[in-house]
């Protein structure tokens, strides 16, 4: 968390890149002619895993970013395109409902500034569920979206597994902090 974290342009943003040696990235377009919209994707995650049982790993790092764009599609049906891809988060972790209790969300409106003097509003949502066998120990699941002139929009994502309150209260603000409009 105290380390600097590089960034790169993905869209009308900036977004963290690899933030510690132990994490890797990869990334993908989608510009299917088929498909109304064109998808650019970057996911990050840690490649090591700590086992507390055969069903239930701990201890992952994921953060992905995905850049959706239409000129074909009309509000209504990019707002449902961005709702099916919401709908496709989850943690990333293996934890069966005897290892964790449900997941308590947070729901948050945030304006962020754009270097064109436009006011970026996107919709924060921040999860956490407590392990039942160590307590104080959580899994923390954020996703932000943001829609841009009706068009196109910027989803954020991330999960942390096996963390406390503090660090994944300081990763969430930074992460958050680290992502810039253009």
């Amino acid at each position: 968390i105290e380390a600097e974290w590089g960034s790169v342009d993905f869209g009308d943003a900036r977004v963290p890149r690899e933030i510690s040696a132990f994490i890797k990235c990869w990334g993908y377009v989608d510009d299917d002619p088929e498909i109304e919209y064109q998808h650019s994707a970057t996911t990050c995650n840690s490649e090591d895993l700590i086992y507390l049982a055969h069903d239930f790993s701990t201890g992952n790092i994921v953060y992905q970013f995905n850049w959706l764009e239409s000129a074909q599609l009309n509000s209504f049906q990019f707002y449902n395109m961005l709702r099916e891809k919401i709908a496709n988060t989850y943690p990333d972790n293996d934890a069966g409902k005897s290892d964790v209790t449900n997941f308590s969300c947070v729901d948050e409106f945030v304006n962020n500034p754009a270097q064109s003097g436009a006011t970026i509003v996107t919709k924060m949502t921040f999860c956490a569920r407590e392990y039942r066998r160590y307590r104080g120990i959580y899994d923390v699941l954020y996703f932000g979206v943001s829609v841009h002139d009706g068009g196109s929009s910027l989803i954020s994502h991330f999960t942390m597994a096996g963390v406390a309150p503090g660090p994944a209260q300081r990763f969430l603000d930074k992460f958050v902090a680290s992502i810039a409009w253009k």
